[in-house]
């Protein structure tokens, strides 16, 4: 079996402040925010880049948000570093009804 981890329930959400005039690596400065509350109206819609569903559900989010962040720890992370394999995410999503777009 490959290696795994379980899902992640906290992130940090990066935005990219600075990137270097010639496009290399060189320069490149990232912000970090831990909840939508942290990230200021500029880069926020419409404004800007990030959005609210970025981020991990926090204590005051909605019951139906907060029983789906429970669920992340059943997910499996595999890494490349721990298997020789590349990185991706497993998860199982189940449809319990059909919604119109």
């Amino acid at each position: 079996p490959v290696p795994s981890s379980p899902g992640l329930t906290t992130w940090k959400v990066g935005y990219l402040k600075k990137a270097p005039m010639d496009g290399s690596s060189a320069e490149r400065e990232f912000e970090y925010f831990g909840t939508w509350a942290d990230v200021p109206p500029s880069l926020q819609p419409i404004k800007g880049p990030l959005r609210e569903t970025m981020f991990p559900p926090g204590p005051d989010a909605a019951a139906a948000d907060r029983s789906a962040a429970a669920q992340l720890v059943k997910c499996a992370r595999v890494l490349p570093h721990t298997g020789n394999t590349g990185g991706f995410f497993v998860a199982v999503f189940t449809k319990h009804s059909h919604k119109e777009a």
